[in-house]
């Protein structure tokens, strides 16, 4: 069994509260992957995420296990 998860989809949407940053891909009918403020690279993955969203470009998001809490993202270039 792997410890982690990976999943690209575009971005459907996000917002912020106070444990961090919630995205939603487009694929996921409910739930949102969480970006924690506690994370190390919490504003740079953070900012990732949202140049992802807005330039609707798809975006890799790693997490542990069968957790939501993101390990990091990468945004998959349109080639």
């Amino acid at each position: 069994m792997a410890d982690h998860q990976d999943v690209t989809d575009r971005v459907r949407r996000l917002y912020a509260n106070t444990a961090g940053l919630n995205i939603r891909h487009m694929n996921m009918a409910d739930g949102y992957f969480l970006l924690r403020k506690t994370h190390p690279n919490y504003e740079t993955l953070a900012s990732i995420a949202i140049v992802a969203a807005v330039n609707r470009d798809p975006l890799r998001i790693r997490t542990a296990d069968d957790s939501t809490d993101i390990q990091y993202v990468v945004i998959e270039w349109k080639s």
